[in-house]
């Protein structure tokens, strides 16, 4: 019995080690889980070599990093947001960070991990999201300039044409002659089919918003 049980938690534990050892190797963010004094409990390869790349440091269990936490890639809310995590709460947040003179999107989530009600440590998940940032902010942008057509065909374009009908209406044809009440007649009809037209283009591009 005694043989069995010794055996389950040797398996147990390989297994455990598999685990973290595939959260090493493949994970693709940067993961940290940190101690409240900012000593390092775990980190993965990604980790490790942003580290070396960054600071030419090898990062170890046991390690204290507080003295880059102020650096311009892990941002001076990194703190901040560290703090907030260790009475508890999840944070998650985008930064503009810059790197080597070149600025890239980070997404930064922050993971507090609870024992007994206290938080024991925090897990930092650091990904590169520039590349979806940039779809985002040029989808932004594009919907601004969709905005703008509708608000200069609104404003710019259909109020010149509402003028044309009101000054219209109040021509007095009484003393035209046929061709140019005729005339008239289709320079009214020929506006209010154009000012039909501004309106349908407001409405289409109105319900236009770009997406990925």
């Amino acid at each position: 019995m005694k043989a069995n049980l010794q055996k389950k938690d040797e398996n147990f534990f390989q297994e455990s080690d598999k685990i973290l050892q595939a959260i090493y190797e493949t994970t693709r963010s940067i993961r940290l889980i940190l101690f409240p004094d900012y000593t390092i409990l775990f980190f993965n390869k990604m980790a490790r070599d942003k580290f070396f790349y960054l600071f030419e440091i090898e990062i170890v269990i046991g390690m204290n990093i507080s003295n880059f936490i102020n650096t311009k890639f892990f941002t001076e809310n990194l703190d901040f947001h560290f703090q907030k995590s260790l009475v508890g709460e999840y944070v998650n947040t985008e930064n503009l960070i810059e790197e080597e003179n070149n600025k890239e999107w980070y997404k930064m989530d922050f993971h507090p991990l609870i024992l007994d009600e206290r938080t024991i440590a925090v897990s930092i998940s650091i990904q590169n999201i520039n590349d979806k940032k940039k779809k985002e902010i040029k989808i932004q942008e594009q919907n601004i300039l969709l905005r703008d057509i509708v608000f200069t065909m609104s404003h710019g374009v259909r109020a010149p044409v509402a003028n044309i009908l009101g000054l219209m209406s109040l021509i007095d044809k009484s003393g035209f002659s046929e061709k140019n009440k005729e005339i008239c007649e289709y320079l009214e009809i020929a506006t209010k089919n154009l000012d039909k037209i501004i309106t349908k283009v407001v409405v289409d591009i109105s319900n236009i918003k770009v997406s990925e």
